[in-house]
């Protein structure tokens, strides 16, 4: 069952980030995961969630999830990612096929 993770982010120093999102987006691929979308301005229909940047990736499973924020190679990246930025994760099940 795919897996979807939603990435809310706040970028406090742009300079820093950039590689965190190259790097970062490598990893998403080799733990299988793919760039569902992106918005850096989204827009809020209803609630008083107020989002700053927002992606959406799609993995295998939630192990894959799991597998890639636990991982010793996002570690550094996790790190670079918290100091330059505020970040909500949030992962989700698909619907069974």
């Amino acid at each position: 069952m795919s897996a979807y993770l939603i990435v809310d982010m706040q970028v406090f120093n742009a300079g820093n980030i950039e590689s965190y999102r190259r790097d970062a987006l490598e990893l998403v691929k080799k733990y299988g995961g793919a760039p569902v979308g992106l918005d850096p301005k989204p827009y809020v229909y209803e609630g008083d969630w107020v989002p700053r940047s927002l992606l959406l990736l799609e993995f295998p499973n939630m192990q894959a999830i799991d597998r890639l924020l636990q991982s010793d190679e996002y570690a550094p990246l996790a790190d670079l990612r918290r100091s330059n930025s505020h970040a909500r994760l949030v992962a989700f099940h698909g619907f069974e096929q």
